[in-house]
């Protein structure tokens, strides 16, 4: 059977364990997959662009509800300023400057702080990794559209834990390890297989 819903992934996760009396369990086995996901995953279809507009006087601006990683920060001015990353302890080490354009920036919990902060609204593009969930209202998302067996595996390697079944956890997790790897070389084919990298002076 296809595999490119959040039902269908149930019900192919049930027939592969060829169990029936896991029904209520299996949307946690798939949660605890994505969370694996979360952590390991990086792709290049995973990367998405996000606008806002900064607030003169304050210096915190709301992440994503889908972020997982920053890529890039830039201000959309007359000419585009890529933000500088800073660690929150050197971020906090001097951030007394008066109002200005932002030029450095930090993550913190679910907010991105600006420093300094700005003197008037501007507009911030923001790169980052981001990954949907699947649910009943979110039936599928990109990973389960091109890599479903990543999806089965990681969501069956969780079952099969929960119901000890310890003669094939071995089996699944080599099976998504392997997956895994393919998909770190396709990310790497698709980011870099075309001209040779080359080194640019500053602009």
């Amino acid at each position: 059977m296809a595999i490119s819903t959040y039902a269908e992934l149930q019900t192919a996760v049930a027939n592969w364990l060829d169990r029936t009396d896991l029904t209520t369990k299996i949307p946690d086995f798939i949660s605890l997959a994505e969370a694996r996901f979360l952590r390991k995953v990086r792709h290049w279809r995973m990367e998405k662009r996000s606008t806002a507009s900064t607030v003169a006087g304050e210096n915190a601006i709301a992440v994503p509800s889908d972020y997982i990683e920053m890529r890039a920060l830039k201000i959309n001015t007359d000419i585009v300023q890529v933000l500088e990353f800073l660690s929150p302890s050197v971020f906090y080490y001097d951030n007394t400057s008066a109002g200005s354009i932002p030029s450095y920036y930090t993550v913190q919990g679910d907010q991105v702080l600006l420093y300094p902060t700005p003197d008037s609204a501007y507009t911030i593009e923001m790169g980052y990794y981001g990954f949907e969930k699947l649910s009943d209202s979110n039936t599928t998302n990109w990973l389960l559209t091109y890599h479903p067996d990543i999806y089965l595996y990681a969501s069956v390697l969780q079952a099969e834990a929960y119901i000890l079944n310890d003669q094939r956890i071995q089996l699944w997790k080599a099976a998504l390890d392997e997956s895994l790897k393919e998909l770190d070389k396709e990310d790497n084919g698709a980011r870099w297989n075309g001209t040779p990298l080359t080194i640019r002076s500053g602009r």
